[in-house]
């Protein structure tokens, strides 16, 4: 998976927190290893970081999120829900619904 250069920055900071606090995170989960967001400065159309999610349905893409980042990074997940994502088409499909996961994580 790939993650955008402001996720990145914020998981960063995120989990060196030390707080009492729930944090909630949005994620799109995609079919597609196409990132076409690009920062200032770069043209690269490349993510600062790549998370490592393993799986093809979107159950096993959260089991492996939970288990091999949130866990990891010191957070117990709370609940998640999942949630539709219009995303911009192309040539064949005016639009694309995608998968995104919300999750409220708690320190550990």
């Amino acid at each position: 998976m790939q993650v955008r250069e402001g996720f990145s920055n914020h998981w960063t900071k995120c989990q060196s927190l030390e707080s009492n606090f729930n944090m909630r995170i949005k994620i799109d989960l995609q079919n597609t290893n196409h990132f076409s967001f690009n920062f200032p400065g770069r043209s690269d159309h490349k993510p600062t970081e790549n998370l490592h999610i393993e799986g093809r349905s979107f159950e096993e893409q959260v089991t492996s999120l939970v288990t091999g980042v949130f866990q990891p990074s010191g957070f117990t997940l709370e609940s998640f829900t999942r949630v539709p994502y219009l995303c911009e088409g192309d040539l064949e499909h005016s639009f694309y619904s995608l998968d995104d996961a919300v999750f409220v994580l708690k320190p550990t």
